[in-house]
C-alpha cells in the first residue's frame, strides 16, 4: 500500500460509487465515501470558506494516503507486527486486535468466538487511534506501511 496514491488505493470502493451514480467525497479517515451534502464531515471542509470538492476531489486522487501516528501508536503496531485492527461502534474507545481476520456480518456485533484478540481501551497510555473507521476491519500491514 506503500507510495500507491489514493486513485489506485481506492479504486474498487470509487468505481462502485461511480456506478451507483453519486457524488463521492473523502470523509475524515481519508476514505471515499457516498456524498450526502454533510460538508463538515468532509476532508476538504475548512469553516467558512466553500471549497471546489470537485477539484480538491481530484487533488485527492493523486495524492499519496499517509497517516498521521503517535511514537506510542507505532511502537503498539510493531509490538504485534502483525493482525487486524477494529473499533467497535457501541464503545468508540474500545478496540480489538485479531490474530486472523474478523468476519463483521452485522454493524451491531463483533464475533470474535474462535480467534486469538485482546481488547483495549484508546484512551490508556496515549494509544488512541483516532483514524480508525467505525466497525471497519483494518491491517496492521497496512497501517505500517502508511506511516
Amino acid at each position: 500500500m506503500k507510495n500507491k496514491i489514493n486513485a489506485l488505493q481506492y479504486k474498487d470502493e470509487i468505481e462502485r460509487l461511480r456506478r451507483m451514480g453519486v457524488d463521492i467525497k473523502v470523509n475524515k479517515f481519508n476514505q471515499p465515501v457516498l456524498c450526502d451534502g454533510e460538508c463538515s464531515e468532509c476532508l476538504f471542509f475548512k469553516k467558512d470558506m466553500v471549497e471546489d470538492c470537485i477539484e480538491k476531489f481530484i487533488d485527492w486522487l493523486f495524492e499519496s494516503p499517509t497517516l498521521k501516528i503517535s511514537e506510542r501508536e507505532k511502537n503498539f503496531l510493531l509490538f504485534v507486527e502483525d493482525g487486524y485492527l477494529i473499533r467497535d461502534n457501541r464503545q468508540l474507545n474500545k478496540i480489538y486486535w485479531c490474530k486472523t481476520k474478523p468476519y463483521i456480518a452485522n454493524p451491531n456485533s463483533i464475533n470474535l468466538a474462535g480467534l486469538d484478540y485482546f481488547s483495549f481501551y484508546a484512551l490508556e497510555d496515549g494509544i488512541t487511534f483516532d483514524f480508525l473507521p467505525l466497525f471497519e476491519v483494518v491491517s496492521v500491514k497496512d497501517l505500517l506501511e502508511m506511516c
